[in-house]
């Protein structure tokens, strides 16, 4: 009589999803009734889930042999293709794993994203899985595919002890991948120094290519990655090594404003003179792209300043390394002997300003050089000596007529430069000569933002004080209060507030300043935001409140707090969850409690 009522209340609630709920929470009374009532044990939810594989993710192997022994698809996948094996290794239930393959679980089936369980054992880290799975292949073709695709997906996320392990029982570490790329590249693409060191000492080939002509030096230089760099050298990887398109380890470097890995080649024998694909040197391609502590250390250290490129273009900052002015005279005509039609005032009193060479700004302005001209990224002398801090050179180009608001391509003014390359006294001079506050980058951040967003007590206090908008939004709605929140800086935070930063003020997702603490766990502005107004009934886009998102995190003192400042306990999220059902989904027990 029992069982039949049973059953009856089943067609009422959805036999499916009851079974898919007994099988996540290991309930095998429940499930065999379930069974007995006629449940489909194939059943699918809305994301494609069966009892089985919610059985296997969550280490059910009891429920698993009854829902195979009754008929279970072993090989059934979800809406993202994954199989109930799959979801036994992101479990890390070896046992379940072993009895899903005896039973004619697929070993390579493969998600939507063509990874099957060998990489989903790889991707997390479970190498007890992954002996098994490697043990199964008794192909001796399948054997090598899977042992080269273990190396390489192990060696791209970093897995040392996998590696170790494969190289150990006689992995080649030399195979290459489809792309040519071998373990060695991809550790040192992704720099993962103590991994490449491994595969060294297994006898790693450094001088191998992928299919794009890349070594390990080329792609760890092109990452700036240093450490890697300086192993693969001391291994005898050549300093001078060229990418397909010749540009030298150096040039790229240098093209990237890494100034320790240019030192670094440089001290390994690296040509400062060598030239890409067009004729470009790492002076030209250091000079282009604006890096100018780059292109002092290659001049320091020789570099040609009347080489040639492909355009007969000369490296117009060679006269900089010249003092003396009439020196300068001298070169200048030099070089405007290659072009006389060219005009090269504009570019030489930028670069002039930004290596500080006072005497020769003074001469270029005194023979007409245009102090608000521009190079192709819009950045002025001003610019240059601000983000430099030439005080002296600031001065004199503001008494000049630079525009102290002019912006470049990224919408930066000459102070926000100063600011971020630290030089207080700078911004001050430029703050006096009517510098706008609040000018926004290109990304939307104001400097308040930026200085909230680093910690910078100093700056805030000096920005705040000088006019700073303390509610500017950046591109995606972020006001400085909430970068200061998201970064865990109480002190900005008491400094904002104090200076109508408004505690309430949403980000483009319906984030509140209050939501973001909880985000990232600082209890402490938690407590201060609540104590400042912080509105306790808020909501995201998601319908996310400050309690819900409290009680999933397991914050048990911040829920008392928001509970005693009126926040409501049954507010619920789009999924429409409560502050309860989140904290039983995650655990929280304590909080379930209170």
């Amino acid at each position: 009589m029992l069982l039949v009522f049973s059953c009856g209340l089943r067609l009422y609630a959805g036999k499916g999803q009851d079974l898919i709920e007994a099988a996540r929470k290991g309930n095998m009374i429940k499930l065999k009734s379930l069974v007995a009532c006629g449940a489909d044990i194939n059943w699918k939810n809305e994301n494609g889930y069966t009892a089985l594989m919610i059985a296997s993710k969550n280490g059910h192997l009891g429920i698993v042999k009854f829902l195979v022994a009754h008929g279970a698809d072993v090989n059934a996948k979800d809406k993202l293709g994954n199989t109930a094996l799959i979801w036994a290794v992101e479990g890390e239930s070896l046992e379940i794993v072993k009895f899903l393959v005896a039973h004619g679980a697929d070993v390579n089936a493969k998600d939507r994203f063509g990874c099957n369980a060998l990489g989903t054992a790889i991707r997390r880290g479970y190498l007890e899985i992954l002996k098994f799975f490697l043990a199964l292949d008794s192909d001796a073709r399948t054997k090598h595919e899977n042992r080269t695709y273990a190396l390489m997906l192990a060696s791209s996320v970093g897995y040392l002890k996998i590696v170790k392990f494969l190289l150990e029982h006689g992995v080649d570490v030399n195979l290459q991948a489809e792309d040519g790329k071998t373990a060695l590249i991809k550790a040192a693409e992704k720099g993962y120094l103590d991994l490449a060191k491994l595969l060294l000492e297994h006898g790693a080939d450094l001088h191998v290519k992928d299919k794009d002509g890349n070594t390990a030096l080329i792609l760890a230089v092109r990452r700036g990655h240093l450490e890697i760099v300086k192993l693969l050298l001391a291994h005898g990887a050549d300093a001078n090594t060229k990418t397909k398109d010749g540009d030298s380890v150096l040039i790229c470097a240098a093209s990237e404003g890494y100034l320790d890995l240019v030192k670094l080649l440089l001290k390994h024998g690296a040509d400062i003179h060598a030239k890409d694909g067009r004729g470009k040197t790492a002076l030209f391609r250091a000079f282009r792209k604006g890096h100018l502590d780059v292109v002092k250390h290659l001049l320091e250290h020789g570099a040609d300043t009347h080489v040639t490129d492909k355009d007969r273009q000369t490296a117009l900052i060679g006269w900089f390394r010249e003092s003396d002015i009439e020196n300068v005279k001298s070169l200048r005509e030099q070089l405007a002997k290659v072009n006389p039609k060219r005009k090269y005032y504009a570019t030489d009193l930028i670069i002039a300003s930004a290596l500080g060479y006072f005497d020769l700004v003074k001469f270029l302005v005194a023979h007409g050089a245009d102090v608000n001209a521009k190079d192709e990224n819009g950045r002025t002398a001003l610019m240059a000596a601000a983000a430099m801090g030439h005080i002296d050179l600031v001065k004199f180009l503001v008494a000049h007529g630079a525009d102290v608001n002019a912006k470049d391509k990224n919408a930066n003014t000459a102070w926000m430069f100063a600011f971020a390359w630290k030089h207080p006294e700078v911004v001050k001079i430029l703050f006096e000569n009517k510098a706008d506050v609040n000018p926004k980058a290109e990304d939307g951040r104001t400097a308040l933002i930026k200085a909230a967003e680093k910690g910078d007590v100093e700056m805030v206090k000096f920005l705040v004080t000088h006019g700073a908008d303390v509610n500017a939004k950046d591109g995606r709605g972020e006001a400085a209060l909430v970068w200061a929140c998201k970064n865990r800086r109480l002190d900005v935070v008491k400094i904002l507030l104090e200076h109508g930063a408004d505690v309430n003020a949403k980000d483009e997702f319906g984030e509140t300043p209050l939501m973001r603490a909880l985000r990232e766990g600082h209890l402490e502005i938690v407590k201060f935001l609540l104590e400042h107004g912080a509105d306790v009934h808020a909501k995201n886009k998601d319908d996310v409140t400050p309690l819900i998102r409290a009680a999933e995190k397991g914050y048990l003192d911040v829920v008392r707090s928001l509970l005693a400042h009126g926040a409501d306990v049954n507010a619920k999220d789009e999924f429409g969850e409560t502050p309860l059902m989140r904290a039983l989904r995650e655990g929280h027990l304590e909080i379930v409690k209170f």
